[in-house]
């Protein structure tokens, strides 16, 4: 059905003279700037002239049965508020956070300022008591609920909360056998969001910066062993646009790396992977002028940076797999660069670690995660 309603849509669009985004065919683009992005039967219109969105819905009007939802609020349970004097957008799901912790029954629960203690540690199969491990296998009931909590919560990760990544991926972990632990470390996840439902994404447009080219920087990390039953790197990693947070991932590595630095280097060709499809979903919306040139990756490991910058077949990179070099290309044509900071520097750090409660906060003000009309944050230099 979705596939028959996309066809004929795409052609209307091209017949009205809109291009697809080649590198996301759910977006359509237009020689005036006007933008469409399509969800299933839902149209998200982006223009900065009123009057050229009026003219659009009533040109669909005459071809398609549509409902008129104005200017948007609400989209894919994301409540978003746009303040045009200030070129602000604000974006959050309290609501829908809200909406599960009551069906959680946890409203009444008692709040956290902390997602999970520092250094808490977590095995599969068994759980901690009497000072020893003993083993437990939950019944089917148990298990069907834990992974609802973790489905619920993994949607509020992907879309706005960069703040719970570590401890919804590190609990998710755990979904086919959920043990009392288990269950307790969830409902600290939930009491954690009972504190903080209305922290927000805040944006700022370009223009109120008074810049014209699209600077990217992002921060790569990885960490060794953390876990007890999965001893893999695990990395990840955190896109920036005009110093706003807009991509971020958490993930363990398909591959074994024998070090740190080996590690980060498998990370890297990751990110800038995704990079480039920012990049390039940039371009393709006409913002050609992009300065791709001066996008800095920040990695707080000296072996990677200079494994990454060594075009030479180097010793230590002979075992990884040829498909993970995709970085030492972009380097080679400047698509990238490398830049080394301080571990203290490393602002992602909440992505693969449980912090204290001040670096988490910490970590929170760089992700733009703000409960209040100005948000304070912690502004990163990324200039050489």
């Amino acid at each position: 059905m979705f596939q028959e309603w996309y066809a004929t849509l795409k052609v209307y669009l091209i017949f009205i003279n809109y291009q697809r985004i080649e590198i996301d065919h759910s977006m359509f683009i237009h020689d005036n700037d006007i933008i469409i992005a399509i969800y299933v039967n839902n149209l998200l219109i982006l223009e900065s002239n009123i009057f050229n969105i009026k003219a659009l819905k009533l040109q669909f009007a005459e071809c398609f049965q549509m409902k008129d939802l104005d200017s948007i609020e609400w989209y894919l349970e994301m409540h978003i508020t746009c303040d045009k004097a200030e070129w602000t957008l604000w974006i959050n799901q309290s609501i829908y956070i809200k909406r599960v912790i009551k069906l959680l029954s946890m409203s009444d629960c008692s709040s956290t300022k902390t997602l999970m203690h520092y250094r808490y540690q977590l095995k599969k199969n068994v759980y901690w008591k009497f000072k020893k491990w003993v083993k437990y296998q939950a019944i089917s009931e148990e298990i069907k609920n834990y992974q609802s909590i973790i489905e619920t919560l993994m949607w509020v990760v992907c879309q706005t909360r960069s703040d719970i990544v570590y401890a919804v991926s590190k609990y998710s972990r755990y979904s086919m056998n959920s043990i009392l632990n288990h269950d307790l470390a969830v409902k600290q996840i939930i009491c954690y969001l009972v504190e903080t439902a209305q922290l927000r994404l805040w944006y700022e447009s370009f223009k109120v910066k008074r810049v014209e080219k699209a600077e990217f920087f992002e921060y790569i990390d990885s960490a060794h062993a953390n876990c007890l039953n999965f001893w893999r790197f695990i990395f990840d990693y955190m896109f920036f646009l005009w110093n706003k947070s807009i991509s971020w991932s958490f993930k363990h590595q398909q591959c074994i790396s024998t070090s740190s630095a080996k590690a980060e280097y498998v990370n890297e060709c990751n990110a800038v992977k995704k990079l480039i499809f920012l990049i390039q979903a940039l371009k393709e919306m006409k913002y050609d002028d992009s300065n791709t040139n001066s996008t800095i990756i920040l990695a707080d490991n000296q072996a990677t940076i200079k494994m990454s910058s060594n075009l030479v077949n180097h010793s230590q990179a002979k075992h990884i797999d040829t498909s993970y070099h995709y970085v030492w290309n972009k380097i080679e044509e400047k698509a990238i660069r490398l830049k080394y900071i301080l571990i203290n520097q490393m602002m992602i750090d909440d992505l693969i670690k449980s912090l204290k409660s001040g670096k988490f906060l910490r970590f929170r003000s760089v992700m733009k995660l703000d409960s209040r009309n100005e948000a304070t944050f912690v502004e990163h230099d990324v200039d050489e």
